[in-house]
């Protein structure tokens, strides 16, 4: 509610000639205050059935509101998912029959092919445009991308087990 009524005021100011740097200035602060209001209602949400990871990721990020202080701790969040996947991969590993095993360890060897190719996308569209909101959208990106195959890894334990 709040950004739509400043995203209002910012198509009244363009109607008024303002200048293209103001504008831009205003579309990042939307961006912003748009980010910061998500924030907001994730961390209102019960953390109970949140990973950790997404617990600590939600309860760092606003340690430090610029642009480098929420990359940097993106990347400590990509981190750890990074660890906590290979945990899970080596821990459902374990549970696996041979021809199991041998599925999964394709799939994840397609899934860091991908992976790859997918971070060289992610540099040339969004990393690659003007302005460091676009640096902040690939840094969450590339921790998306790990976090979704850990949740991924995760699902199939749990089925298992099932």
């Amino acid at each position: 509610m709040i950004s739509l009524t400043f995203l209002h005021l910012i198509v009244k100011l363009r109607s008024r000639y303002i200048c293209r740097e103001h504008m831009n200035i205003l579309k990042i602060t939307t961006v912003a205050l748009a980010f910061f209001t998500f924030s907001c209602i994730t961390n209102a949400e019960d953390t109970t059935h949140q990973h950790p990871i997404d617990v600590w990721l939600d309860a760092h990020m606003s340690d430090d509101y610029s642009t480098a202080g929420m990359r940097k701790t993106t990347v400590e969040a990509q981190e750890m998912w990074d660890k906590e996947m290979n945990v899970v991969y080596r821990r459902l590993m374990s549970k696996l029959s041979p021809n199991q095993r041998a599925i999964l360890r394709e799939s994840q060897r397609n899934w860091i092919k991908f992976s790859d190719s997918e971070g060289k996308v992610i540099l040339e569209i969004i990393a690659a445009q003007e302005g460091t909101i676009h640096q902040l959208m690939a840094t969450g990106y590339g921790m998306d991308l790990v976090r979704e195959r850990t949740l991924k890894l995760i699902a199939y334990e749990k089925n298992l087990a099932n």
